[in-house]
């Protein structure tokens, strides 16, 4: 979340662009992808680290946070916490660490995880 806290800080308001398109991103894959395999999912974050989120979420680090934190916060409601999301959260939390994605990326979404105690 560095990234993003230093970003906004410093009144970078293309943050929130990023994290606008990145939930789109989001959204459209729980809704067609809800049912795959957490193996199926892996493969999908692996592919989109470089191929969407990096290229539109900000560039190489600030993709790979967004990426992350963007996945959980999608399914999250403050109002209701996960609810009827906590089993997709779940299985995007073990996807993450079964996926090839960077260093980065794992961490961050280990990082979201224990954020909001999935």
């Amino acid at each position: 979340m560095h990234h993003t806290l230093e970003r906004l800080i410093n009144g970078d308001s293309s943050v929130v662009s990023h994290y606008e398109i990145a939930k789109k991103k989001w959204e459209d894959f729980f809704e067609k992808h809800k049912n795959d395999s957490i193996e199926d999912w892996a493969k999908w974050l692996t592919e989109s680290q470089i191929l969407f989120f990096e290229r539109n979420c900000g560039g190489r680090w600030e993709g790979q946070e967004v990426m992350a934190w963007s996945g959980f916060a999608t399914l999250y409601s403050i109002q209701e916490g996960f609810g009827d999301n906590q089993p997709l959260a779940e299985k995007l939390a073990k996807a993450f660490e079964k996926s090839a994605c960077s260093l980065e990326v794992k961490t961050a979404a280990s990082q979201a995880t224990e954020s909001y105690w999935v």
